[in-house]
């Protein structure tokens, strides 16, 4: 007979859906997530922060084995999970202000978080320990992104300003200049050898890590740009783009700069962005709980799906999909978090 398993520990609970022993296999599922089985999807585990928690979620991050699950907190902290057996395993203390970005290193062997303490930090990701400080910056530090090949972090600001660091030490390679207002998403692209960067200023930028240059911009937008996702393929860049009375996708030549299709229809303020491994699928968090899937060769709405344990409709401020396509994490913006897959 089937129960409900709990795990409570220090703030947050994570309820697993089945028998634990169910549930590891499911998390260690290696069935990949595509337009034909979308519709398949299911949430395998939860993460709810407990009352009187001041634990809004503002990011996450899967370590590249899948193994580890960290979550930035808009109360300062970054909180580590292990997966298989789920379980918190530390609380990381250090930032003055709310972390607004959270990603691992390549190796997994880091986690790394921005703040708006206007700093960024090194976690080891074994014992929970801060290794290294980047900054303080003029400004705080909004978005991160760590490059595919594990050389390269690069992080936006709300002074508009792009760093990009060397890793694994944070050498400051460059201070890139060119956004009117805050950068508020930046993105590798699969390759390494480029990055994008989204701003207030309702631009979009392509740079080059090895000329350090600008090798394009996409401007046009018509309503506020939220976020922005590279395709595996590297051909395309979504952009998200909210405009009444509806949100919209528009889908660059990362190429040529060129747009290249708009989904649209998006229920809802759009709030983030992942493409799925294969390409194939874009899913959207959106400002009502609900996470739509798009197929991106037929522009066609797939599935939508709801945050299933949040009380009340919350933005998915944050969600991606896992390295290897199996997994799919979302996140409210108010401390729920889903892992789904195709059981």
């Amino acid at each position: 007979m089937k129960r409900r398993f709990r795990l409570l520990s220090l703030g947050f609970a994570i309820v697993c859906l089945a028998m634990p022993s169910l549930v590891r296999a499911q998390l260690s599922t290696r069935t990949m997530i595509t337009p034909q089985n979308a519709d398949r999807l299911q949430p395998l585990a939860l993460i709810t922060a407990q009352s009187g928690c001041a634990c809004n979620v503002t990011g996450v991050a899967l370590s590249p084995d899948n193994r580890l699950l960290a979550l930035g907190v808009r109360d300062g902290t970054v909180r580590l999970w292990q997966l298989d057996p789920p379980q918190e395993l530390h609380i990381m203390r250090a930032h003055e202000g709310a972390v607004n970005a959270v990603a691992f290193s390549a190796d997994g062997r880091l986690v790394i978080s921005a703040s708006s303490d206007r700093t960024i930090r090194f976690w080891r990701a074994a014992s929970g320990t801060e290794e290294k400080q980047l900054g303080p910056a003029r400004a705080p530090v909004t978005s991160l992104s760590v490059s595919p090949d594990g050389r390269w972090l690069i992080s936006g600001a709300s002074d508009g300003l792009v760093t990009l660091w060397q890793l694994p030490h944070g050498d400051r390679e460059k201070v890139f200049k060119g956004h009117g207002g805050a950068v508020t998403s930046v993105a590798f692209s699969t390759d390494s050898r480029a990055f994008a960067s989204l701003g207030a200023d309702r631009a979009v930028y392509l740079w080059e890590v090895a000329s350090r240059q600008q090798i394009g911009a996409l401007r046009g937008a018509s309503g506020q740009l939220v976020t922005l996702a590279y395709s595996p393929d590297r051909l395309t860049l979504a952009v998200g783009e909210r405009a009444a009375p509806q949100s919209a996708i528009q889908l660059w030549n990362a190429r040529t700069g060129e747009r290249a299709a708009a989904l649209k229809g998006v229920q809802g303020q759009l709030a983030s962005l992942a493409f799925s491994a294969d390409g194939g699928i874009l899913a959207v968090g959106t400002s009502n709980g609900s996470i739509e899937l798009w197929d991106v060769a037929a522009q066609s709405l797939l599935t939508t799906l709801k945050q299933p344990n949040a009380p009340v409709s919350q933005p998915i401020s944050s969600l991606l999909f896992s390295a290897d396509g199996t997994l799919l994490v979302t996140a409210d913006s108010s401390q729920h978090i889903a892992i789904w897959g195709v059981p």
